[in-house]
């Protein structure tokens, strides 16, 4: 690779690098506040408060990716531009083509690490934020039971254990459903223990009984069993479900769901939707960077000048971001929106490209082989000797 090129790629994964950690970090902040109550209030601890939170820095990379090359690209082009080495390099005969190689380079690997956050650390970062939920809620359903005591976990609820096995059974429950004052239910069993499987809590009854009243019928209806399975997910709040939400599955199951009951109740069109938009997002990154190298590519002798190309590729960029994630939402309600949920970057990219060779006469170079001197760089990086 041309010196030049390998100068200019390192500053801007640089800057890319140093924007997304940027932009990362708020997003983990604005992120963190759905999760802050969950954890604190349930009594865990700091360490495991950022362990939980921590999952979600691989979404929130895949989403900020574009917008982060956007702003590296118009951070390293302001600063060449400032420092006349577009001007340079262009007087040294560098095409207009030549310069947007390296930022071409920047782009492909900023992609290749949104597609690998997207598709692969995504989805298991979220399998294991639902683990880790189910785990806190188990914890807290535990510290809930008072051996020998009545506890009222919330209204309408009450258990009451008389003892715990050594092998961390409970013993002798009673647990009365009264949330429906009109047909109560009391579950009864010699022996319980808690289990978690996914992000289900299920409370297992060994030899007991399920006593059902109704106020209108004198009678009461018992049931015997040898063991019963109790989901909590509907007496306790906020302990999930086993539907599965599409930014937990992987890509081949956003396509072809498997036949199970977490992914039987998902919603086929919002599956597919996010499906697209993991697909669509190197879309979005190209186009960014082309718009961003579109506005500033070209050497600016003004400060307001620079501003204003600044701000013309602001609000262009914005408004592609901004269609596509208003095009995800109404891909999510009719198949329609899938194609031009692609077509609108690469129109954008399309359209700054044709910007550039109308103002600037296209992408012909002039003579080349001129050495000279860039501000900020050694000698020679020009004319690409060492």
């Amino acid at each position: 690779m041309h010196t030049l090129h390998r100068h200019i790629l390192m500053r801007v994964l640089a800057a890319t690098a140093l924007v997304l950690a940027t932009l990362v970090l708020m997003g983990w902040f604005t992120q963190v506040v759905t999760l802050l109550d969950f954890v604190v209030v349930n009594g865990r601890s700091l360490l495991e408060f950022l362990g939980v939170t921590v999952l979600l820095v691989p979404l929130i990379v895949a989403l900020i990716m574009p917008t982060a090359l956007f702003v590296a690209t118009i951070f390293v082009l302001d600063r060449m531009s400032a420092d006349s080495e577009l001007a340079v390099i262009g007087s040294a005969g560098i095409s207009r083509w030549r310069l947007l190689r390296p930022f071409l380079v920047a782009c492909v690997a900023a992609v290749v690490v949104a597609l690998v956050s997207s598709l692969l650390l995504q989805p298991m970062a979220m399998a294991e934020l639902r683990k880790k939920k189910s785990e806190i809620r188990a914890d807290v359903m535990a510290t809930l039971i008072d051996e020998g005591q009545f506890s009222a976990p919330r209204h309408g609820l009450m258990i009451h254990v008389k003892g715990k096995a050594p092998d961390g059974d409970l013993t002798g429950i009673i647990f009365e459903d009264s949330r429906n004052a009109d047909r109560p239910v009391t579950y009864l069993a010699s022996r319980a223990r808690l289990v978690t499987a996914g992000a289900q809590v299920f409370l297992i009854l060994t030899d007991g009984s399920v006593v059902r009243g109704h106020v209108d019928h004198p009678t009461v209806e018992l049931v015997h069993f040898e063991q019963y399975s109790l989901d909590l997910s509907g007496f306790f709040e906020d302990t999930g479900t086993e539907r599965l939400r599409a930014g937990e599955m992987y890509l081949g199951e956003l396509f072809n769901p498997p036949a199970d009951r977490a992914y039987a109740s998902a919603d086929p069109l919002g599956m597919r939707a996010e499906a697209h938009n993991r697909l669509s997002n190197p879309f979005y990154c190209l186009a960014a960077v082309i718009i961003a190298f579109a506005a500033l590519a070209r050497p600016r002798t003004s400060r307001s000048s620079r501003v204003w190309a600044i701000v013309a590729a602001t609000v262009m960029a914005s408004a592609v971001r901004i269609g596509g994630i208003v095009l995800v939402s109404a891909a999510g309600r009719s198949g329609a929106f899938v194609v031009p949920l692609y077509a609108l970057p690469v129109a954008a990219s399309i359209t700054a490209l044709a910007f550039m060779v109308m103002r600037d006469g296209g992408f012909a170079r002039v003579p080349a082989g001129i050495g000279v001197d860039m501000p900020g760089s050694r000698r020679g990086l020009i004319a690409g000797r060492p």
